[in-house]
């Protein structure tokens, strides 16, 4: 990532009271450095110019954050997440949490994969704390597993 783009993305975020350390702005960038050598295979997203991600992508995921707080242990399921966004950020920003990834096209599952083997394990967290589900939501809002 440019450097100018990382500084851009710790500024975003210290505003939603977040201070990323080097190892964390690290896995956002190789996030982000993912999703554009995957697009090229398959339509992760549009949006594929670098200072674009950071500003459209990664800084309005962590702005959930301005209105939650992800305790350490805390379940949470991003629904649709696409090419990870938001829960492959909140997940970086707070590796403690147990993210659970929905999303309906198995081929995004893949990606999703491949991101939480190179990226979000590499940040520590609970080994279980980052699951990637293939399904729908009308399908797994009734398995008293997910709810």
């Amino acid at each position: 990532m440019e450097q100018k783009n990382r500084e851009i993305l710790a500024a975003g975020l210290a505003g939603y009271g977040v201070a990323a350390t080097e190892q964390t702005l690290d896995a956002l960038a190789g996030h982000l450095a993912m999703v554009v050598d995957w697009n090229e295979r398959m339509n992760l997203t549009a949006i594929t110019q670098e200072r674009d991600m950071v500003l459209k992508h990664v800084i309005d995921s962590a702005s959930a954050l301005g209105l939650i707080t992800l305790e350490p242990g805390t379940r949470v399921l991003d629904v649709g997440t696409g090419a990870g966004f938001p829960g492959v950020v909140l997940k970086c920003l707070a590796p403690d949490v147990r993210m659970t990834l929905l999303e309906s096209l198995n081929k995004r599952c893949s990606f999703l994969e491949a991101v939480g083997q190179e990226v979000v394990q590499k940040l520590g967290g609970p080994p279980d704390g980052y699951n990637v589900v293939w399904g729908r939501a009308e399908d797994f809002g009734r398995n008293p597993d997910f709810r």
